[in-house]
C-alpha cells in the first residue's frame, strides 16, 4: 500500500454501517500527513511575511493625513469642468480612453503611471502642480482613479480629487462624451 491509496471499510468496522459498495476512505501515511502540514504552514507564514513586505498604500480618502478627496456629485463634476484651470484625468488603459472619455480628459493610466513609464512620468510632471486636478476610472469600485491620486500626491499635488462614479456613472447619467482622436 503507498502513501495515499483509498480502500473500502470493511464491513462491520466500527462506526460503519455494513454496505457493499460504501464510499472510499482514504488512509494518509504519517509522512505525507506531516508533509501536508509543513506546506500548509509554509504557506500562512509566507502570505504573513508578503502582507509586511509590501509598501504601505496611499491613503484612503477620507483618511487622516489623504492627500486627495473622493467625491459623487455631478453638480460638483459640472462645475469644475467648466473651470478652465481644472486637469481632468481618466485613469484608464489608453485603449478604455480611445473608445471614450469625459470631455476635455486627458489620459493618463495608472499603471503606466505607477510603473514609472517614461512617457506617462513626463505627461504627470507636465501638469501644473497647483492646478486642481480630477482623476477618474471606469466605475465605483475600479482602483485606478485612486491609485493615481496617491501617485499625483507623492508627486506634490495637492488639489487631487477622484470621481467616484467614473466614466460609467458619467456614460448612466446621459451626458456627452468624446472620442479620443487618432493617434492619442
Amino acid at each position: 500500500m503507498n502513501a495515499l491509496s483509498e480502500t473500502r471499510a470493511p464491513e462491520g468496522a466500527p462506526g460503519r454501517p455494513p454496505a457493499a459498495d460504501g464510499p472510499p476512505v482514504v488512509e494518509l501515511s504519517l509522512p505525507v500527513f506531516k508533509a501536508a502540514s509543513l506546506i500548509v504552514i509554509l504557506a500562512v507564514f509566507s502570505g504573513l511575511a508578503m502582507s509586511f513586505a509590501r509598501p504601505a498604500p496611499f491613503p484612503a480618502a477620507g483618511a487622516r493625513g489623504a492627500a486627495w478627496e473622493r467625491f459623487s456629485d455631478f453638480g460638483r463634476l459640472d462645475e469644475l469642468m467648466r473651470d478652465p484651470a481644472v486637469v481632468l484625468l481618466d485613469a484608464r488603459i489608453r485603449e478604455s480612453y480611445a473608445l471614450g472619455r469625459i470631455p476635455g480628459a486627458r489620459s493618463l493610466p495608472a499603471d503606466l503611471a505607477a510603473s514609472g513609464d517614461p512617457q506617462a512620468m513626463r505627461e504627470l510632471r507636465s501638469l501644473p502642480r497647483d492646478a486642481p486636478v480630477v482623476a477618474y476610472c471606469s466605475e465605483p469600485l475600479c482602483p485606478l482613479a485612486e491609485r493615481l491620486a496617491g501617485i499625483l500626491a507623492a508627486e506634490g499635488f495637492r488639489r487631487v480629487s477622484v470621481f467616484a462614479p467614473g466614466f460609467d456613472g458619467y456614460l448612466d447619467s446621459g451626458r456627452p462624451v468624446e472620442e479620443a482622436p487618432d493617434g492619442f
